[in-house]
């Protein structure tokens, strides 16, 4: 499955994307939409991750009235980084506790490099305590060692989607779909919102020509 991720703040172009996406990642801190937005977002795809990074142009306050609005009309996932203070994560994990509806991801980042293992399981371990439906781990890879390495947190572990950004990363967003990744972030054309990121359409092609080496079949 594609997992639309959605940066730009022209909303009429984002619920053209939303209405026919499997699966949409929607970048609050980019987009800057609105609660009366969230909310049509919300009636129009029930698949939604809701993210809103932390950023100095905007409070965490705001970040957490925006987030908690979103799970409230129900939205299918909310997605908050490990490494945010533990009063706005126990916030939001306190709302997200109270809904029938939505789902948790904890996502941690590396935009210079790829850690060692230990680090890695140190960081699934505090994201345990929040029972997070999905922890996320997206690390910059340097070379294929780094791709290996992060590939196999995906069968390792049966509630973590780990991949790698940047262009030497490319491979891990297409072969951690191959190995069984719930689903793969994908970008607009010339919208990426983070490194490494393909298309729909690029994407298709580098899978199916890891499919035809391997003789995977496509359906």
């Amino acid at each position: 499955m594609f997992c639309i991720s959605l940066g730009t703040n022209d909303f009429e172009l984002a619920k053209k994307h939303i209405q026919n996406a499997q699966m949409a990642e929607v970048r609050l801190d980019l987009t800057r939409f609105n609660k009366d937005q969230i909310a049509g977002l919300c009636k129009m795809n029930r698949s939604l991750i809701f993210t809103y990074r932390k950023n100095t142009s905007f409070t965490d306050e705001a970040r957490i009235d925006a987030l908690k609005t979103a799970i409230e009309l129900q939205a299918g996932w909310i997605d908050l980084d490990i490494e945010e203070g533990s009063v706005f994560l126990d916030r939001i994990f306190a709302k997200i506790r109270g809904s029938k509806h939505t789902k948790l991801i904890l996502s941690y980042h590396n935009f210079e490099h790829c850690p060692t293992n230990e680090k890695l399981y140190d960081v699934i371990l505090s994201a345990a305590k929040y029972s997070p439906d999905l922890i996320k781990i997206a690390c910059m890879s340097h070379g294929i060692r780094d791709n290996k390495r992060i590939l196999r947190f995906n069968t390792d572990f049966s509630n973590v989607l780990a991949f790698c950004m940047g262009s030497e990363g490319k491979s891990t967003r297409a072969l951690s779909l191959l190995i069984g990744a719930p689903f793969s972030y994908v970008a607009l054309p010339d919208q990426q919102t983070a490194p490494g990121q393909m298309t729909i359409e690029e994407m298709e092609i580098m899978l199916n020509e890891f499919r035809q080496k391997s003789g995977i079949s496509n359906k």
